[in-house]
């Protein structure tokens, strides 16, 4: 019986993650929540931890998990740059304490980094690429990746870019959910035509995490989508596929955007080590949201 503790276990990615370790044998699920959120595994023990407190390490410490998996952070560009002492605590100095429990029990660590750890003027980017972020969210990440490649021999840092899909349970919209809610309401919407993206949907993600979680593979993963679009491109996908009204999204400029942190122009990642290694391959765009329209009927009305 393996003991697996999943920070996050409420958010997007995270709800994922203890969705898919539901089905996995012989696995004991320790899922993070904060300010009383619920999982959507039946089957998770849930855990109230809040990184802002000096002690939150201790109730890792004391499950003495075999593998943790980090999902938890502040991942709200614009909210890190207004909140940076905040930002850093969260994503860097708690990281950090988590690497630092998993090395004194022994655990693997699977942390979720970010695409924002580069510029965005290169692409195909590789786990070997400099990073260079333009965010101060993007320089949380990276520090957080510098902390554990310090401290830990065992782990495993992966990299998506945009993920989307539809929350299993309540969380912060991403562009599929923004783009439905939006047009839904006959709401007129500005997306940037001059950012780049490879994005990956959602359940694809989790399954990479869940196959680094039992691989011995150490290192830095990168988990991009088969497709590379502007984020406007996908939007109009997103309305088109759902059959709601594409006039009502304009393209804009990035820096015609009232942004406070800055994002990287282009993220597209060369996933030819994942590939190499797990046969690891994810859907294009299209192909994600019939998935959505599949798995989802309810969460789409």
């Amino acid at each position: 019986m393996k003991k697996i503790v999943v920070t996050g276990a409420s958010g997007f990615i995270g709800g994922y993650v203890c969705k898919y370790l539901f089905n996995t044998p012989q696995t004991e699920i320790y899922a993070c929540v904060r300010n009383g959120k619920t999982t959507p595994s039946d089957t998770a023990i849930q855990v109230e931890v809040d990184f802002l407190k000096e002690d939150f390490e201790r109730l890792i410490e004391n499950i003495e998990p075999d593998i943790i998996i980090h999902t938890a952070a502040l991942s709200q560009v614009d909210y890190c740059e207004l909140n940076r002492d905040e930002a850093w605590r969260v994503n860097v100095e708690a990281t950090e304490k988590i690497a630092l429990v998993s090395k004194k029990v022994g655990a693997r660590l699977v942390f979720l980094s970010s695409d924002f750890v580069f510029s965005g003027q290169n692409e195909f980017e590789t786990e070997e690429s400099a990073c260079s972020p333009v965010s101060f969210y993007g320089e949380t990440k990276v520090a957080a990746e510098r902390a554990i490649k310090r401290i830990l021999d065992n782990y495993a840092i992966v990299r998506p870019v945009l993920v989307y899909g539809i929350p299993l349970v309540e969380g912060r919209n991403n562009i599929v959910t923004m783009v439905k809610q939006n047009l839904e309401q006959q709401k007129p919407m500005n997306i940037v035509d001059d950012q780049f993206r490879t994005p990956i949907y959602v359940e694809d993600l989790a399954d990479l995490i869940l196959i680094l979680c039992f691989s011995s593979e150490v290192g830095v993963f990168h988990a991009g989508g088969s497709e590379y679009l502007s984020v406007f491109d996908f939007a109009l996908k997103t309305a088109q596929f759902f059959e709601l009204n594409t006039t009502l999204i304009s393209p804009i400029k990035s820096k015609d955007l009232a942004q406070t942190g800055s994002r990287p122009p282009k993220t597209r990642f060369d996933n030819s080590k994942v590939q190499r290694l797990f046969s690891f391959f994810s859907k294009n765009v299209d192909a994600g949201l019939a998935r959505i329209a599949t798995q989802h009927p309810h969460g789409l009305k």
